[in-house]
């Protein structure tokens, strides 16, 4: 395995604090998704135990059904025994075997009986399993209706924030490259013994974020030289001093502002190779920088009610034009007529 580059403890606070910034942004994400992701996941279970609960209901239902055919196939079957005996009644040579045909009859009209004892037995059970099915069906039909509801909630919160949280992952794991392996290790386990997950927090009016516990002056002296990582002793977080802090956020905020915020961006191409790059990254949530964004000479936003392809129609095409190095432009007009999502004319 590689050895990372030696980096200046400031340079490891800095790198420690930004990534704190840019997960707790992922944490914030996922709390607006809030609980929906497990709503789903549960209405999603209750919905497949009512169906194979439905299915066992019905299956039951077709066995009861089969087994009321076999009655019946069996009262036929007693019947035509009845019909055979009381024949053969008629040429008996003596009272015993009279009376042993009786009691063959008599015997079948008892299985006749019962058979029909147990098909009123069974019509009831298909009558209450049939109730059964109906109020099963009719639950499943609501519970149907409010997953399609709660997916829908989370399929918008998901289109509106799933691009950012995956740019925001990637930046993540770029900036846990940027750190020693031992200091992620502590830092993410400290993430996960915290309530609100801040490992890295700034001393603020002489406390610690998150703790609030006051922090001797010598400490905060310590802290604020920025020589060596210190921990809040109630706590157990990494703390920083209010300036780093401050010059993080601002860098993070200038950052967020390096991107294009309109949910409908589905299409742009640049002027030249130097606005395409630049493009291509924005859209996909990389880390512009400020002397990149520079390049930027301008930025026009097209849309259209038709003469773009269907897909394209009431979406925004972003053009942009910017200059390479040593400030020259390379200008491709072609551009505009090959990568323009125009509809076909014929």
């Amino acid at each position: 395995m590689a050895k990372k580059k030696e980096i200046t403890v400031e340079e490891k606070l800095r790198a420690l604090f930004d990534l704190q910034l840019i997960d707790s942004r992922i944490d914030k994400i996922r709390d607006i998704r809030g609980e929906l992701p497990l709503e789903v996941k549960d209405l999603e279970d209750e919905l497949a135990g009512m169906n194979t609960r439905l299915e066992k209901l019905n299956d039951g239902i077709e066995v009861v059904v089969n087994s009321i055919s076999d009655k019946k196939n069996h009262i036929e079957e007693s019947k035509e025994l009845i019909k055979k005996y009381t024949k053969q009644q008629d040429n008996v040579r003596n009272n015993r075997e009279y009376d042993s045909l009786s009691k063959e009859i008599e015997f079948q009209e008892l299985e006749i009986e019962l058979n029909e004892k147990h098909i009123k037995e069974f019509n009831v059970q298909i009558e209450q399993k049939k109730i059964v099915v109906d109020e099963t069906s009719e639950r499943l039909k609501q519970r149907q209706e409010h997953l399609a509801h709660k997916q829908g909630e989370l399929n918008e919160i998901l289109a509106e924030t799933e691009k950012e949280e995956q740019a925001l992952i990637n930046k993540s794991t770029d900036y846990e490259k940027k750190i020693e392996e031992r200091l992620i290790k502590a830092y993410k386990r400290i993430r996960t013994s915290v309530k609100n997950g801040l490992a890295v927090v700034a001393i603020d009016r002489g406390a610690s974020g998150g703790s609030f516990f006051t922090i001797p002056p010598q400490i905060q002296m310590e802290i604020a030289g920025r020589k060596k990582i210190i921990t809040d002793e109630h706590s157990g977080r990494i703390l920083v001093d209010i300036d780093l802090a401050k010059e993080e956020e601002e860098k993070l905020k200038s950052i967020e502002k390096q991107k294009i915020e309109d949910d409908k961006w589905s299409w742009h191409l640049g002027l030249d190779s130097d606005a395409t790059s630049i493009l291509n990254d924005l859209y996909e949530g990389a880390d512009v920088s400020e002397d990149r964004l520079k390049q930027i000479l301008c930025l026009f936003k097209l849309e259209a009610k038709d003469g773009f392809k269907e897909p394209m129609l009431g979406k925004p095409v972003y053009v942009g034009l910017a200059m390479g190095q040593k400030s020259i432009i390379k200008f491709k007009p072609q551009n505009l007529l090959t990568n323009l999502p125009l509809a076909d004319l014929l």
